[in-house]
């Protein structure tokens, strides 16, 4: 099962959902963060890189009022 990963466009910061869908992540990623003018919202899948840590690989992003966009 995908994990999906939220972030307020910060690379920084990703914060684990419980979303079981894209559309599910992106619903969570909407009500945690505000939109702004010049804001970016993501949601990313993680791939588990060893001893290298985890890389983010963002699958969605909206850009301040914009609609989502496949990343």
């Amino acid at each position: 099962m995908t994990k999906f990963y939220i972030s307020g466009g910060s690379d920084d910061f990703w914060m684990a959902t419980n979303a079981k869908t894209l559309n599910g992540a992106k619903a969570i990623a909407s009500k945690t963060y505000q939109q702004a003018v010049g804001g970016k919202i993501e949601v990313a899948e993680a791939e588990d890189q060893g001893e290298n840590g985890i890389r983010y690989i963002p699958v969605a992003v909206k850009y301040g009022y914009d609609n989502w966009k496949q990343a």
